[in-house]
């Protein structure tokens, strides 16, 4: 009875010990980098080094309305604050500042512009190009 005791005591402390190990040997080898920049907000691995934009533009503002477009990106071998932007092609009145794009739109600039914005990390980039839609002004809508 006593041996039963004493087998059944080991062999609980066998089974602790050996979970114990393997959850170690996980956690050391198998786990990721918790400070790995090449995941974006939503989790997903971007593998290639390729920095691109990851967030949309304002689509829509009324004439004389201020436009603001604060850009984030996304490198999986550059931490953000090393990545360059660039405004390639857009409306006159837009000015690209430290990764925001803004500006007023001017009366009698109703219609739609195409904007341009290229991201690179001094190897690698990428272009995001969308569009935004000037509305006239409430005060001219007579």
């Amino acid at each position: 009875m006593r041996r039963s005791r004493f087998l059944k005591f080991f062999s609980f402390l066998f089974f602790v010990f050996s979970v114990a190990s393997a959850v170690s040997i996980y956690v050391v080898y198998y786990q990721e980098d918790t400070e790995d920049v090449s995941e974006n907000v939503l989790g997903v691995r971007n593998p290639t080094g390729v920095p691109y934009i990851i967030n949309l533009p304002p689509l829509v503002i009324q004439e004389g309305e201020m436009y603001e477009y604060r850009v984030r990106a996304l490198d999986g071998d550059t931490v953000a604050e090393n990545l360059e932007l660039e405004y390639v092609e857009g409306p006159e009145w837009l000015k690209l500042e430290d990764f925001v794009l803004k500006g007023v739109a001017p009366s009698r600039s109703k219609g739609t512009y195409k904007i341009v914005l290229k991201v690179s990390d001094g190897y690698n980039s990428s272009t995001k190009e969308d569009y935004i839609l000037v509305e006239g002004s409430l005060d001219n809508a007579e």
